[in-house]
């Protein structure tokens, strides 16, 4: 399936139902996608990785109460990014510490208490050091759909918490799905420092439609 109103055409294809094949049909999925040069280099290796991976099936003890056989996953094309994510300082005492806001995956809105952000606290998209600690702790061997978000997410959304830090209001990250058809590969990595406080709360929703 093709996002065939992209400026850069992007999709896959499942060639056999039990393995997972990526079609990429675009000339650089690295510049599709953007982001630092470590996040492209990941994209690359995860696409690779996805043509050695079975899709799992309910043989599977996780998967055997789901309806993972039902999944199409040719049925969707990932979403094209929209305009350059905003960043905005929140007023002190704010009710949330930081909230990052994501539309189909893709970050849209960033924004850091002011006087936290001046104690060091971060939130923005990932940086080469970042996408360094993507999936440090994930296990060692490849989850169909842990590589399937690696080869086709956008740049992650990445919370720094300097050490000893409290931060005594929430973290909120609000991910929205809109589009029809389309699939969303968000991905978040906290990093807290030792002796940090902090609560994370991820809302998702979105509009009545049939997307992944």
């Amino acid at each position: 399936r093709h996002a065939s109103d992209a400026a850069v055409r992007l999709g896959w294809d499942l060639h056999y139902a039990d393995r997972i094949y990526s079609v990429l049909v675009y000339d650089s999925l690295p510049d599709a996608l953007g982001g630092p040069a470590a996040l492209q280099e990941r994209r690359a290796a995860a696409v690779g990785t996805l043509a050695t991976l079975a899709m799992p099936t309910t043989d599977l003890e996780e998967w055997r109460y789901s309806r993972i056989g039902e999944l199409r996953l040719e049925a969707y094309a990932p979403v094209p990014a929209g305009a350059a994510p905003v960043r905005r300082t929140l007023p002190a005492g704010s009710a949330v510490a930081a909230r990052v806001e994501l539309t189909d995956g893709h970050v849209v809105a960033v924004e850091v208490d002011e006087v936290l952000a001046a104690k060091g606290l971060v939130g923005d998209v990932a940086d080469d050091a970042a996408v360094a600690a993507l999936g440090s702790a994930l296990p060692d061997e490849p989850l169909p759909f842990v590589v399937l978000n690696d080869a086709w997410a956008p740049a992650p959304v990445v919370v720094r918490i300097p050490a000893g830090l409290a931060l005594g209001a929430p973290l909120v990250v609000h991910g929205r799905t809109t589009r029809a058809g389309g699939a969303s590969f968000p991905r978040l990595l906290v990093a807290a420092g030792a002796d940090s406080e902090a609560v994370v709360v991820e809302v998702h929703d979105g509009d009545d439609v049939d997307a992944l």
